[in-house]
């Protein structure tokens, strides 16, 4: 219930819906029995947040999950659960019982701290914590004109989010390039998208974030950029202040530039030259 019940939601968001889940991925909520859910529009996730079963104590249903509903030996299992729930000793056996299937625990808690687990050959081993600023990440909660007017577009109008708390991605391992541009660090990844990172400097409490690790992380700006991944690249933007990618082709001695907003592309041939370099 509560804030524990909305941060499992979004655990189990995170998890389908990271990059590198390429695997078919299931949800499902625990309570007298297994209950299939997706979370694929706003819509489903208001809907099963909003159920509620009479049901505290789990054990019962995730053994069910295990030895009747799913027995599949490959099987890979998320178990999100209130931290508080694994206090309880029959939930414990269950758990261990299953822990070579059970690759990943995940605990909540109402002060919004989350912890990560991985069990590796029979042993659980502490991944990660985060504590979310929650005072902060709700202190601006999202407005919504419920007039008559406008009481028909509901649906198909996107979550407002908070403005300070832009949604974030994992830094892209694979790239093509990367810039620094007027002080902010860029880069073009090996998917052809145009990423911005934001660095602990950009929020409140510079101090919060040094604590526990969370330097960085990645906007996507742009996507689907036509781009060959071999040359050099610079960045730059124009009176417009729209993003221009400038790349040269040493082997074609071709540069061009390409309107990131616009789309719009330019190239010039530089065979007549000597010495050709993009500066």
């Amino acid at each position: 219930m509560g804030t524990p019940k909305v941060l499992a939601f979004a655990s189990a968001i995170a998890v389908i819906k990271h990059p590198k889940a390429h695997s078919e991925c299931k949800v499902f909520a625990l309570g007298q029995n297994s209950i299939p859910i997706k979370l694929d529009k706003v819509e489903e996730v208001i809907d099963h947040l909003n159920l509620v079963s009479p049901v505290l104590e789990v054990s019962q249903a995730l053994e069910k999950f295990f030895n009747e509903e799913h027995t599949e030996k490959d099987l890979e299992v998320f178990f999100i659960t209130n931290q508080e729930n694994l206090e309880n000793q029959k939930l414990q056996k269950v758990v261990h019982e299953n822990r070579d299937r059970l690759k990943f625990l995940v605990t909540t808690s109402a002060e919004g701290e989350l912890n990560f687990y991985k069990n590796h050959k029979g042993t659980r081993k502490h991944v990660q914590k985060i504590i979310l600023p929650l005072q902060e990440l709700w202190v601006n909660p999202p407005k919504r004109n419920l007039s008559g007017q406008n009481n028909l577009s509901l649906k198909s109008k996107k979550t407002d989010v908070p403005l300070n708390y832009p949604i974030l991605f994992p830094t892209s391992k694979n790239r093509i390039a990367t810039f620094l541009y007027e002080g902010e660090f860029f880069i073009l990844s090996s998917k052809k998208q145009l990423l911005k990172t934001y660095l602990s400097d950009n929020y409140y409490n510079k101090n919060y974030y040094d604590q526990y690790k969370i330097h960085r992380g990645c906007e996507v700006l742009f996507e689907d950029i036509s781009v060959r991944p071999k040359g050099q690249f610079a960045l730059a933007k124009n009176k417009q202040q729209q993003f221009i990618l400038c790349h040269y082709q040493p082997d074609k001695k071709l540069i061009s530039k390409l309107n990131l907003n616009t789309r719009e592309y330019f190239e010039l041939s530089l065979s007549g030259y000597k010495n050709s370099k993009l500066v």
